[in-house]
């Protein structure tokens, strides 16, 4: 009896050992091919050689990237030049918090990029003014979809009129469903949707690519993502 479940177990360890190994190379070299053309579409977007004083805002409309939204910001900063001074002297001063540290940090970038939706890239985008745009799922299901979001938008219920603000926009529900879940967002911009510090980012199915305000009212056709 023994000796069969020994043979058993080492032939499954044979077998699926290979398996695995193969499984988990793949999953990384699917993460690392994700971050690899967020960093070039980026790149394509933003003239890293020539950052001036003015700092430049890159805004990705939608993702369908959910893996790596955690380390996507800190990816990119490593990856890409952003000018920006040596953070030693504010990470190491003991009198701020770590919060405080970090926000001073990244205040001192060239490049910031911000996150404005997880869709897959079929939502409906509307300019409202020239300061302002509008984001909802297209079907008309909850903003926050996916279960990366869902982790951190837990707790009372969003209502309409709600709003947060970032060093370059306001954000502000504007509609809700019954539970309480959000189904559109108004973002208002410091500066004017067209001002040339900003880069508005859509994804196509395969690569992120610059969006002008002027085409945001019906977002280019998505192509079929691989998976």
């Amino acid at each position: 009896m023994h000796r069969v479940a020994l043979a058993a177990l080492v032939t499954s360890n044979l077998v699926l050992a290979p398996v695995i190994v193969q499984a988990s190379l793949q999953v990384i070299r699917t993460f690392d091919g994700k971050y690899e053309v967020l960093r070039e579409s980026t790149r394509a977007a933003v003239d890293y050689d020539h950052l001036s004083e003015q700092p430049v805002d890159v805004f990705f409309l939608d993702w369908d990237q959910p893996e790596i939204s955690v380390l996507f910001g800190l990816y990119l900063r490593r990856e890409l030049p952003n000018v920006a001074d040596d953070y030693t002297g504010i990470m190491s001063d003991e009198r701020l918090s770590v919060v405080d540290r970090q926000a001073r940090a990244f205040a001192r970038d060239r490049v910031h990029y911000y996150l404005l939706s997880m869709m897959d890239g079929s939502e409906h985008v509307s300019v409202v003014d020239d300061r302002e745009l509008e984001i909802r799922s297209s079907d008309g299901s909850q903003y926050f979809s996916t279960v990366y979001e869902e982790l951190f938008t837990v707790g009372a219920p969003y209502s309409a009129g709600q709003s947060f603000e970032t060093r370059a926009f306001r954000a502000t529900v504007q509609e809700v469903d019954a539970r309480g879940h959000i189904l559109a967002v108004r973002f208002r911009f410091v500066h004017p949707l067209d001002s040339p510090q900003y880069r508005f980012m859509h994804w196509d199915g395969a690569r992120f690519v610059t969006v002008h305000p002027g085409g945001m009212a019906s977002p280019p056709p998505k192509r079929s993502s691989p998976r």
